[in-house]
């Protein structure tokens, strides 16, 4: 791995972050905001993070539709 292949790993893993600070400040729900620990985590493991936020945002719209 290279050092420009890591420098673009850690740039998204901040930019995930900095999305998600984002949605959390324009829904107003400050108990949703991640800890220092976790911000770290997310950006280490952003690729999971992110299948996971789709398959749960997925779930979610069609269990919406059903209703």
């Amino acid at each position: 791995m290279t050092i420009g292949t890591l420098s673009y790993y850690i740039l998204f893993g901040v930019i995930v972050n900095a999305l998600y600070d984002f949605l959390i400040s324009t829904i107003d729900r400050e108990d949703l905001r991640f800890s220092m620990l976790e911000r770290i985590l997310i950006g280490l493991f952003w690729p999971a993070y992110l299948v996971l936020l789709a398959i749960n945002f997925i779930i979610k719209y069609i269990n919406g539709k059903n209703k």
